[in-house]
């Protein structure tokens, strides 16, 4: 049996990517950070600003739930709107695959 990863391994980058909104729908009221690319053995995403991104628990469960590949066009979107990068920029940074 393997080992749980370790999934923050920066609480600081976490702390900072909490907002008091969703930043995909834009609801008010408490958030979950998502990686856009997931912490874990098979995946190598980092606690970043550039992979992480708050949702509500209702959009949290829609981009697990929903269609990954399309959801994580959406949030690299958002995510590149907010760091005022270009989504090419932000898939690279993160290694969207």
């Amino acid at each position: 049996m393997f080992p749980k990863p370790k999934r923050i391994r920066d609480k600081q980058a976490i702390k900072k990517a909490r907002r008091e909104w969703c930043e995909y729908c834009g609801k008010g009221g408490w958030t979950q950070v998502h990686h856009i690319v997931a912490v874990g053995f098979a995946q190598r995403g980092h606690d970043i600003p550039e992979n992480l991104v708050a949702l509500c628990v209702r959009c949290h469960t829609r981009v697990h739930n929903w269609d990954p590949q399309r959801e994580k066009e959406k949030l690299v979107k958002i995510v590149a709107w907010r760091e005022g990068k270009t989504e090419e920029e932000i898939q690279k940074i993160i290694e969207v695959k």
